[in-house]
């Protein structure tokens, strides 16, 4: 299992001091999360890497372009952190670092012939601070709310802070890690000074230093466009196969959309693609079937006959290899299901027949079967029917504004 991250971090004297995910080591260019495309000259895939210090020792876990999340031991970093060796999947892979890319070979330990290139990018999650955030702070009567207003355009945060009739200018905004943000304020009784962590639509963070402090939660007010009706029991008018489009798979059947069968085009994509969104879906699994809803055509929502296993990685609601949900609230197999899905930068929130499962969560990068490795940029749904049937009858989407 990864480390998930707490929702409150150390502060001192007014600085975070630890971060979400492996931080970039001071001169140590190689630590890091990396989204990496593989290009064998016959095709592209992605793949994903992260390498972390650990007893000393540069260690990695990888993802191919299929399949789990696993570790690969230990990563050689050479040339004071610009040169990276690793294996695996019976490959041996080299790359140079550059800045926030990395470019390298790959080459198969028993067949020397076969050989590929890849690059990558050092993946760090978008955070946009815009909105109106309502801060719920320990020690304060609800009675006496106070409310953030942030706009953010690059690394220039503006904004107002309001507490009853009170509004004080923000000053010194600024972000100081991936995630982590510190301002001031100039009230009656002096300068208050403000660190946070940001996880979506969720601030943690400390006012103030020593003795003189206190913690508060903030959360983003946030509008929703219009519903956007991917699978209205009608058409596949919205869709479009993965693969040749004269070996579709996927039919409406009495209001049910369902691939009739595996092979051909049985994965299929939405034309439209989303960044930020919430997403209905009502789904149903036959006995031991298996699929999966890919938000942003590269994080893999498992569907699958799950119902009275324990929770893991690769139940019914788990981000694949991933994230396990805290609860397994699977149905039997022919039921009707639901998810409720919010996704908000990298952190994801599922709610599974009802029952939150993943609440508010680090996605630390693509799944297996992803369309591709770029993370910050909008996304299809996908849905994956080459591990044989599934239904679906309801799958709505409202975009973030």
């Amino acid at each position: 299992m990864h480390k998930r991250t707490t929702l409150m971090h150390l502060v001192l004297a007014g600085f975070i001091v630890t971060t979400a995910g492996p931080a970039l080591a001071a001169g140590d260019p190689a630590i890091g999360r990396w989204n990496l495309t593989v290009d064998t000259g016959t095709y592209t895939h992605p793949s994903w890497l992260v390498i972390e210090m650990k007893e000393g020792k540069h260690v990695g876990r990888f993802l191919g372009s299929a399949g789990s999340v696993g570790d690969i031991g230990e990563v050689k970093v050479e040339d004071k952190g610009l040169t990276i060796k690793f294996s695996a999947h019976d490959q041996e892979w080299t790359g140079t670092i550059k800045g926030d890319t990395v470019t390298g070979t790959r080459v198969h330990k028993k067949n020397k012939e076969d050989k590929s290139t890849w690059t990558g990018q050092r993946s760090v999650h978008n955070v946009d601070l815009t909105g109106r955030w309502c801060l719920k702070r320990s020690g304060v009567p609800a009675a006496h709310p106070a409310v953030l207003g942030l706009k953010q355009e690059g690394a220039k945060i503006t904004g107002t802070l309001k507490e009853g009739d009170a509004t004080m200018e923000v000053r010194d905004a600024q972000p100081i890690g991936i995630g982590l943000f510190r301002f001031s304020v100039e009230g009656s009784s002096g300068e208050r000074r403000y660190s946070a962590s940001v996880k979506g639509d969720v601030l943690n963070g400390l006012v103030g230093s020593g003795r003189r402090r206190y913690t508060f939660t903030a959360y983003r007010q946030r509008e929703w466009g219009e519903p956007v009706e991917l699978f209205n029991g009608k058409d596949l008018e919205n869709w479009k196969p993965l693969g040749d489009p004269d070996n579709y798979r996927w039919k409406v059947i009495d209001g049910v959309m369902t691939n009739t069968g595996g092979g051909g085009s049985a994965n299929v994509v939405s034309k439209e693609k989303f960044r930020d969104f919430r997403m209905h879906v009502e789904f149903k699994v036959p006995r031991g079937g298996n699929s999966g809803v890919y938000l942003r055509g590269r994080h893999e929502i498992q569907v699958s006959d799950s119902h009275g296993h324990e929770p893991s990685w690769h139940i019914c609601g788990a981000l694949y290899s991933r994230i396990a949900p805290n609860v397994n609230a699977a149905r039997k197999h022919d039921e009707w299901q639901t998810f409720d899905v919010t996704l908000i930068g990298a952190y994801l929130t599922v709610v599974h027949n009802g029952q939150v499962i993943i609440d508010n969560e680090e996605m630390e990068g693509i799944t297996g079967g992803a369309l591709d490795s770029k993370e910050s940029e909008p996304g299809p749904i996908y849905l994956q029917g080459d591990h044989g049937p599934i239904s679906y009858r309801k799958i709505t989407i409202w975009p973030a504004k």
